[in-house]
């Protein structure tokens, strides 16, 4: 089961777009985070958002609502630490509401991931459906990353991908180590999400080039 948290604006299609990209599953839990500052109209339009919201996924939400100040952080935590402790991964859908809503929905699933264990996804949209951002915690909570593994991604950025049997000669005549020792740091900066082993081959993701940009510039 999923906890599909996701934050709520005055546009239903917003939060229906994504959902709809990512697929809703019968058993999956949908948390709906909206802001609570303003008057009669603007609460009006975010009731009617969540109805189009449930109306259309055929799902009852669980509706939360914030005036959206840091001091909100503990308590949505709390909150969603409740509401989502039987899933098995959370998905933060951060298309919708104000901007400061989607980062303290963000802020409170990565502390869930960080020290509950939870799985998370987290998942933006552009207003226009044309294109979905698909992100793991670790783009946001990057690893540290030790000398010798700094080169493992300074290897892979100058080459691209390289087979995985290539990469390890390689690496165990330059540090006059095992294949033991190799494979492990290449599973380590599998498990960072900065690199990834598919097959024979192995590949430089994303987060291990943008942070080893960020380590040499």
């Amino acid at each position: 089961m999923r906890c599909i948290v996701a934050t709520l604006g005055f546009d239903a299609a917003n939060v229906v777009r994504p959902l709809v990209s990512i697929g809703l599953q019968h058993d999956d839990r949908l948390v709906l985070l909206t802001s609570s500052v303003g008057g009669d109209y603007e609460r009006e339009r975010t009731k009617k958002a969540v109805q189009e919201v449930e109306t259309i996924t055929g799902k009852k939400a669980v509706v939360l609502s914030y005036p959206v100040v840091l001091e909100d952080l503990p308590r949505l935590t709390s909150a969603l630490a409740n509401i989502c402790h039987e899933a098995d991964s959370v998905v933060a859908v951060l298309s919708g509401g104000l901007r400061p809503l989607a980062l303290l929905a963000l802020s409170a699933s990565i502390l869930l991931w960080r020290y509950r264990g939870v799985k998370l996804r987290i998942v933006s949209m552009r207003e226009d459906g044309l294109s979905t951002l698909d992100m793991a915690p670790e783009h946001f909570s990057p690893p540290e990353v030790s000398d010798r593994e700094k080169e493992v991604l300074e290897v892979l950025a100058e080459h691209g991908s390289m087979r995985r049997i290539s990469l390890v000669k390689y690496l165990r005549q330059k540090w006059g180590t095992s294949h033991v020792i190799v494979y492990r740091r290449l599973r380590n900066l599998e498990r960072k999400k900065l690199l990834e082993i598919s097959g024979e081959h192995v590949r430089l993701l994303p987060l291990g080039l943008a942070v080893l940009e960020a380590l040499t510039r």
